[in-house]
């Protein structure tokens, strides 16, 4: 659904009388609503303030008080914005704050009939640059510039880019910041990059060192083995092609899982909830023994790990399994592969300052 937003502001000095948008609902299919606004002559960024509240007409915002709010986004001069990764059937209230850099008293919440107390120089929220230098293949998923399945890694960027499949992925604001998500919705659309495999990037084969690490957001209804990403098809199981994948049948409980060597080993995460973002990582690392040992974290944290774990990168596939069947559901944003294996540190650090979170957490 399309719920417009008008936002005024007149000529007067602070502060500006702004209207309060109140929005009852999301679009089910794609866990998301627009929002747009009238644009403001002498505003120079704007503010989402947003509430996910039973009540139908909350009247709660206050932009000092971040106990009345569940998010504010910063979205810049624009005069439209996405929201995504909502919970379907929900009411989500919002109320737009217009700005003026270098006005104080600039930013006023009708909601409330207050004024804030103090100006902030706000600016679109980005991510943090990842300059790491084994960061070989980095899809943001966001639009714009060389488009949303390019390889974003500073080190190898031109290589390496997505190619879609069908036409079920779509890129829409991402929930916790200003950058966009892929949307994938079960309905057989993926991407696929071939050339990242263990030929042309030699730390992903079975005797190298890597990690895989991704947000994710899983939508309801999936399948058993939907999967976030896959390293080969039918052909190639038993080459060692592994996925990360839903190993539980919806609703509950539901897990994320790695699979490699067919199902003949597999990484177990905890049981995890729909509509919630999750940080995954996949560590391989030679032990000197056998076919080197596979981690899997979640949030931050170790899950499972296991040696004598053999891995077969054949190709890359993202939204689907191994043998091409059970499309993930959900979310599917900061998809990295490092050429070596990150250690704990390492994963607790992507956790807490990169990906849509975002927001300073630690790892328990």
């Amino acid at each position: 659904m399309t719920k417009t937003v008008t936002v005024n502001i007149t000529d007067q000095d602070p502060p500006y009388p702004l209207s309060q948008p109140n929005l009852t609902g999301a679009t089910g299919a794609l866990q998301q609503v627009s929002l747009s606004w009238n644009a403001v002559t002498r505003a120079d960024y704007y503010r989402i303030f947003w509430k996910k509240d039973a009540t139908n007409n909350y009247d709660g915002f206050d932009v000092n008080d971040n106990n009345t709010y569940d998010g504010v986004i910063s979205v810049g001069n624009v005069t439209s914005y996405v929201h995504a990764g909502l919970s379907s059937g929900n009411p989500y209230h919002y109320t737009i704050v217009a700005g003026k850099v270098g006005y104080e008293h600039a930013e006023t919440a009708r909601s409330n009939s207050r004024q804030a107390s103090s100006v902030t120089d706000f600016t679109t929220e980005t991510l943090g640059t990842d300059n790491d230098a084994d960061l070989v293949v980095y899809y943001d998923f966001d639009s714009g510039g060389s488009g949303y399945l390019a390889n974003k890694s500073p080190n190898t960027g031109g290589a390496y880019n997505l190619t879609a499949v069908g036409s079920e992925i779509v890129v829409a604001g991402s929930r916790f910041t200003g950058n966009t998500a892929a949307y994938f919705d079960a309905a057989e659309g993926y991407a696929f990059a071939n050339d990242v495999n263990d030929s042309n990037i030699t730390e992903l084969s079975n005797t190298g060192n890597f990690t895989i690490a991704v947000w994710i957001y899983p939508d309801q209804d999936m399948s058993n083995f939907s999967s976030i990403m896959s390293t080969g098809d039918q052909a190639g199981k038993n080459a060692g092609a592994f996925q990360i994948s839903q190993i539980s049948s919806s609703p509950n409980p539901n897990k994320i899982g790695m699979y490699a060597q067919n199902t003949d080993i597999k990484l177990e995460g905890p049981t995890i909830l729909d509509n919630t973002w999750y940080h995954v990582v996949f560590t391989k690392e030679q032990n000197g023994v056998d076919n080197g040992t596979g981690t899997f974290y979640v949030n931050g944290v170790q899950a499972d790990n296991e040696t004598n774990f053999k891995t077969g990168f054949l190709k890359l596939k993202i939204g689907i399994n191994r043998v091409s069947q059970n499309n993930w559901k959900g979310y599917i944003d900061e998809f990295k592969i490092y050429k070596r294996a990150l250690d704990s540190t390492d994963v607790c650090d992507l956790f807490k300052n990169d990906g849509p979170l975002n927001d300073g957490a630690t790892c328990p």
